[in-house]
């Protein structure tokens, strides 16, 4: 594959490509518009959505999924994070479009879950740290958004979890706030470092139970902190699930596994497509 990066105008009528390869499928429509346009043809196109502005988790004005939906109708496949997301994904798309565009969503639409370089992946569990009073640390490891039930996690869980014991503390490396300097100022790497090899408890819904299998999950917050306890006071079943996580991601999500897929799929679109 030969990559190029085009920082200023491009006069196309001297340049052509074999694929297109889109991640925001709101713009591919204009795009493909704009190239059939000036070549008279449009190369074949592949794509990966991760998010989609459906009622379920978007709360802003302006939600772009008709246009998210058009822009997948052109591609020859569409990644998604998860089977779950394709799931939702059709079910929205029913209540604007025809049978006959879901159908072509239905075979466009392929769930790719997101691999991590292999070089991020660490050979053995990080044991649970305590400092010299025995303290752990709690991570809650993403955004700190409505949609990620952050602010319950805070009052429900840890608040609760707080008038029980207080062995613990709680790190939130994406809180965007100034007083957190200690933790804001990391980077990727330094974060990878500090949690990777940590086991996981999330919560019970299928798309999770998609990418980490292994894990333990809840419904409830009581049982989110009785989870937690468990893990705080028993450092062998900690480890032992904390090795589970990171086995199946040796096995399942490295880019060295996933990128053979993505490979033949490049291969396949390019060769199926006629010359123009």
């Amino acid at each position: 594959i030969q990559w190029e990066y085009y920082e200023t105008d491009v006069n196309w009528n001297y340049k052509d490509i074999d694929l297109i390869f889109s991640h925001l499928p709101e713009t591919t429509w204009n795009l493909a518009n704009y190239l059939g346009n000036e070549w008279h043809h449009i190369p074949p196109v592949l794509g990966y959505c991760h998010w989609f502005d459906v009622p379920e988790v978007c709360n802003w004005q302006y939600p772009a999924f008709i246009r998210e939906c058009e822009g997948i109708s052109l591609m020859k496949k569409c990644y998604v994070n998860t089977e779950s997301q394709k799931k939702l994904v059709l079910k929205n798309a029913k209540k604007q479009f025809s049978d006959e565009f879901v159908k072509k969503l239905n075979r466009t639409i392929e769930p790719y879950h997101l691999p991590v370089l292999d070089s991020e992946v660490i050979n053995k569990i990080k044991k649970p740290f305590k400092d010299g009073l025995g303290i752990q640390t709690i991570v809650f490891n993403h955004r700190t958004k409505t949609y990620k039930d952050f602010q319950n996690f805070i009052l429900k869980v840890c608040d609760v979890l707080w008038q029980k014991r207080k062995d613990f503390k709680v790190w939130i490396p994406l809180l965007d706030l100034g007083q957190i300097k200690e933790m804001g100022e990391l980077t990727w790497q330094q974060r990878l470092e500090k949690i990777g090899g940590c086991p996981f408890i999330m919560f019970d819904a299928d798309y999770y139970h998609e990418l980490n299998p292994t894990a333990d999950y809840f419904t409830g917050y009581d049982y989110a902190i009785k989870l937690l306890e468990k893990y705080l006071d028993d450092d062998e079943y900690r480890d032992e699930k904390a090795q589970e996580s990171l086995d199946y991601v040796k096995e399942n999500l490295t880019w060295s596994t996933a990128i053979k897929r993505l490979s033949e799929d490049i291969d396949e679109v390019i060769e199926s497509t006629p010359s123009a």
